[in-house]
């Protein structure tokens, strides 16, 4: 026999409280989640806000140490040029004391043998000469004679010495100048490294800076993940109707880049502290002229492409550039890389040779100072050509710079 149970009034009173105390029980957890993932999502940008702070204070330190580096590479760029310039200067002094000296030992030779004529044979020659004269105004017009000889050969004499005396002061004083211009070159060369070090620590803690934003970023984006999860639990669970939320904006942004008239990349990439200065025809040693720009970067730091094209058939080592080489650039120009790092290191990426097709923002090569570039600084030489002639790359590398 089957039983039935009657519910009274009161009874079905009792049954929907105890159904709404179990409802609300199961849904206290869930806005309680949701009020926590809140709480943690506004500590976690709090913590953003303030990483920000710090990153633009570093940003700040950095941009003041890259124009000190600025100023030091524009000095040390002055000096250098000083200094070849010197250089020629002592190389023609030199070559005039040697003149000087020659003549002066050829006139030194035919006094001695005159002197040693004259000792030999004593006063007769002397008196012969002036014995021999026929009335007196010969004789003293061959007094005059021997003594003009005598005057001349002293004037001579005197002059060779004065000029190798001033020859000798001028190399003298030009070795100076030289000792005073190699240690000024090389003082600055030691502040440029001392100023590369510093902002690559700088630029290290602006990079861990960012790095720890990127993880909070990531971290806020799981919270809010979290949150949503909970919100959507709670709609479902709560039946009370479509309790729709906003759509997360996603807000994605891109960097316009800066355009240059070459369309060019700046040779040294990101993240490599570096510096140069509009050094386009400054003196070089022999009375040369610099058709280039000096890049200045530690050594090792890797060079990229700055265009898509093919590596040319110059390439290697030479005397004068070091190990470098051509990019032959689809945009119709060539750019050439001198003084690469092939002396103590690897000059040129894996793969890199002549007739290479590379794209732009590929590594071919890595910084140094091989060539003519030792005791200067660790840098590049970047050239740019277009039909066989060299142009400024300055303008381009301006444009082109990231920093």
């Amino acid at each position: 026999m089957q039983r039935t149970i009657k519910i009274t009034g009161r009874s079905r009173f009792k049954v929907v409280i105890a159904a709404l105390i179990i409802l609300s029980l199961l849904m206290l957890p869930v806005i309680a989640g949701a009020a926590t993932y809140q709480d943690q999502i506004d500590d976690v940008d709090s913590m953003i806000e303030n990483k920000k702070d710090e990153e633009g204070k570093k940003q700040e330190e950095i941009d003041a140490i890259n124009d000190q580096l600025q100023s030091v590479i524009v000095d040390h760029q002055k000096a250098y040029a000083d200094l070849s310039r010197t250089q020629d200067d002592v190389t023609n002094n030199r070559r005039k004391l040697s003149s000087a000296i020659r003549q002066q030992k050829q006139l030194q030779i035919i006094l001695d043998k005159r002197a040693v004529f004259a000792y030999q044979s004593g006063k007769v020659f002397f008196l012969e000469v002036l014995l021999q004269t026929k009335d007196f105004n010969d004789f003293l017009v061959r007094l005059d004679f021997i003594t003009r000889i005598s005057q001349q050969d002293a004037k001579v004499l005197s002059s060779s010495k004065e000029l190798k005396s001033n020859i000798e002061e001028k190399r003298k004083e030009l070795t100076d100048q030289k000792r005073r211009q190699s240690r000024l070159v090389n003082e600055l060369r030691l502040k440029q490294d001392e100023v590369n070090r510093l902002f690559a620590s700088q630029q290290q803690m602006l990079n861990s800076l960012k790095g720890e934003i990127g993880d909070l970023g990531v971290d806020k984006d799981k919270l809010v993940q979290l949150k949503k999860d909970e919100e959507e639990r709670l709609a479902r669970l709560a039946l009370l109707g479509n309790n729709t939320k906003g759509d997360i904006e996603n807000n994605k942004g891109g960097a316009n880049p800066n355009s240059n008239p070459l369309d060019m990349l700046f040779p040294v990439p990101k993240p490599y502290s570096h510096g140069f200065s509009n050094d386009w025809n400054a003196a070089r040693p022999g009375g040369q002229k610099h058709q280039g720009t000096d890049i200045f970067a530690a050594r090792g730091a890797p060079m990229v492409a700055v265009t898509d094209g093919v590596i040319g058939n110059s390439f290697g080592n030479s005397n004068l550039g070091g190990y470098r080489l051509w990019l032959n650039g689809d945009n119709g120009y060539e750019f050439y890389y001198a003084h690469l790092n092939g002396d103590v290191g690897v000059a040129f990426a894996p793969g890199i040779a002549p007739g290479v097709r590379v794209r732009k923002g590929q590594v071919i090569a890595y910084m140094g100072d091989s060539g003519q570039a030792k005791g200067t600084g660790v840098h590049v030489h970047f050239g740019i050509t277009t039909n066989g002639q060299w142009i400024n790359p300055f303008p381009y590398l301006k444009a082109s710079d990231w920093r």
